[in-house]
């Protein structure tokens, strides 16, 4: 009995020490981030500004403020005129006195209460993401209803976040929303779960992105690789499934057609295409990648880009994950991925 007791904590102590610590640091050396947060959604669709002096005074502070986070509201979100136009002001109070819009907020309100676990959540993510990327600069995080017009948009002085667009794959809300827009495979992503991961990967996305990225197929797999794997560090305990954005079915296709996915991408050298119709081919959503059978998942050139770079970074025990997102020699970076 003695000696399996000892086997037991001979094998969790080698799984503990096999983990890469690169990727699974000791969380003490981690500096705990607290983010500022902004909620517009709550602010605006409040029961006192159904009177329009109120809403008015909210709205000319946030002018005088010259708030970037309110002036993105109206003229990008809502697209109801320019910030500061008297006119606007009352266009926005009509869609605040609009019963679809309330329902909306109210949804909001009862899915996400305060927003205390996804803002303690979003600290904690940051905090990491701190620790492997010493010059990246925290955000503010503001939270609107968008009226399921966009869920993660980064500027360069906030991280805006649409939470209508996290409500839950089943709520009935989504029932009202025309399927053209809103297929299946959209709605499948638009859970609570998916908001904290979703945002580090915009964020990341637009923050570390750089023209030589998006020159060709391979460097455009080889940059969403790369935040993938900072995401899978950055949210040890989150399924690979929701940092991916596929259901397990999804994901075991990939897995059991790499090779196939592979072959696909070296035939008439497609992996050095300039084109924007291929790289929209690979690495956009969709029910499944055009020109595989429907089975097959979407974004592929995202999951064979996440595999290449996982292949470099092993092979490369050196490297930070800070070095390994400026490295920019994507030939290198392939020569390590062997999928036969």
């Amino acid at each position: 009995m003695k000696c399996r007791v000892l086997l037991f904590f001979s094998v969790l102590v080698f799984l503990s020490c096999s983990k890469d610590k690169r990727l699974y640091p000791n969380t003490s050396l981690i500096q705990a981030k607290h983010l500022q947060f902004e909620r517009v959604d709550t602010a605006v669709f409040n029961e006192k500004n159904l009177e329009l002096k109120n809403l008015s005074k909210l709205y000319y502070a946030k002018k005088q403020a010259q708030s970037r986070a309110y002036k993105f509201f109206v003229e990008d979100i809502m697209r109801i005129g320019e910030f500061g136009s008297p006119m606007t002001v009352n266009l926005l109070h009509r869609f605040i006195r609009n019963k679809d819009f309330k329902k909306l907020q109210l949804t909001i309100d009862s899915v996400f209460g305060d927003l205390s676990k996804q803002k303690a959540e979003l600290d904690h993510a940051f905090s990491r993401a701190g620790y492997f990327l010493p010059d990246l600069v925290e955000p503010k995080v503001v939270f609107y209803n968008t009226g399921f017009n966009v869920g993660v948009f980064p500027d360069s002085a906030f991280l805006g976040l649409g939470l209508d667009m996290f409500i839950g794959k089943d709520n009935a809300m989504l029932e009202q929303l025309p399927p053209e827009n809103f297929p299946q495979f959209k709605r499948d992503k638009m859970q609570p779960s998916y908001l904290v991961p979703d945002a580090l990967k915009g964020y990341l996305l637009v923050s570390y992105q750089e023209p030589a990225y998006t020159a060709e197929l391979l460097s455009l797999m080889i940059f969403y690789g790369k935040v993938q794997l900072l995401l899978s560090a950055i949210f040890p305990d989150v399924p690979e499934t929701t940092l991916l954005a596929y259901s397990p079915e999804e994901l075991k296709w990939c897995k059991d057609n790499e090779k196939n996915i592979w072959k696909e991408l070296i035939k008439d050298n497609l992996l050095f295409t300039s084109s924007d119709k291929e790289k929209n081919r690979w690495t956009n959503d969709g029910p499944f990648t055009s020109g595989l059978p429907q089975e097959s998942a979407a974004r592929l050139g995202v999951y064979m880009g996440y595999q290449i770079v996982k292949a470099y970074f092993d092979d490369n025990k050196q490297i930070s994950l800070h070095e390994l997102m400026q490295e920019k020699d994507f030939k290198t970076i392939l020569r390590a991925y062997k999928p036969f």
